[in-house]
Formats: structure tokens, sequence, C-alpha cells
């Protein structure tokens, strides 16, 4: 089912094809958590994932990092996203719970990869970069808090 989501969905540019896929793959009701935001219904995922799809490099494409995993009703894959150069520019985590062969709530979290002298690898200011510097910004806070820094929370959130 999640190798299936990252194909038909996370790869299709085309917003009708994956419109369809969406409406297969998930239940009516389901929910689609990102790091800072949650759509509820197969119509509002689609819009979301339109949007964020339309910030992102159009030669973006997503594969595997290794196998999905399943137990019992949920399933998590390891991914990771490659510019037409071979270039990763971002990996990921994707949760899911599955019931009656549809998803019932999806998360997906993802982390930039900066392998490129460019500004940004994903282009500055995208949807994308906004969303990640927020939560770059969260975990920074959160370490002062603890009097610590990120790295020894074992995240590197340093800009490169």
């Amino acid at each position: 089912m999640l190798q299936a989501h990252l194909e038909r969905v996370f790869n299709e540019r085309d917003a009708a094809r994956r419109g369809q896929a969406i409406h297969e793959l998930y239940a009516a009701d389901a929910t689609f958590y990102e790091q800072d935001a949650k759509y509820s219904g197969t119509e509002a995922i689609a819009r979301a994932l339109t949007q964020l799809l339309g910030a992102l490099p159009p030669t973006l494409v997503f594969s595997m990092a290794a196998p999905a995993m399943e137990n019992h009703d949920m399933g998590k894959l390891l991914w990771s996203g490659h510019l037409a150069d071979g270039t990763t520019v971002v990996t990921g985590t994707d949760v899911a719970q599955i019931a009656g062969g549809h998803i019932r709530s999806f998360t997906s979290s993802s982390t930039r990869r900066n392998g490129r002298d460019s500004p940004m690898a994903l282009g500055a200011g995208s949807r994308f970069e906004r969303r990640n510097a927020g939560h770059d910004k969260r975990i920074r806070r959160g370490a002062q808090r603890l009097g610590t820094t990120g790295r020894s929370l074992g995240c590197d959130h340093r800009r490169r």
C-alpha cells in the first residue's frame, strides 16, 4: 500500500491522476498529517498534495530508501527525493494506519538535505523550505530550554 502511495500519489505530477489515486487508496474520511498541518478527507488531501508538489522542482522523484514495513494495521516507509542529476535533496518517513484496504491516517515527516552549493536545493522561499525552517527554529528553542544543543539531542539542524 505504501509503495503504491509513493508511486501513484507523490510521484504523480498530473493532478487528475493523483486525485484518482488518492480516492482509491484513502478512506473517504482519512486524515493526512504534515509537520505543521492536518488535512481531513480525500478532497482536502488532494488539494494539499497538489499545492505541496507544485512547490517542488518538477524533476524531483521520490523513491523507497528501504522496503516498506508492516505491523498489523500500521505501515512505515522510509523514502528519499532525488533531482534529475541524482542529488538527494530530501529524506523522510511515512507512517500510515490502514483499515479495510484503505489508508485511514497518514503522517509524513521530512528533512531537507542541502547537498548543493545553491541557497537551497529545493528552492529558497518554497512552502517546503518555509515549513522546515519553522521546524528547525522549534528544535533550537526546545534545546535552549533544556540547556543543550539540538546536536546533543541527536539532531543537527545547523544551516549549511
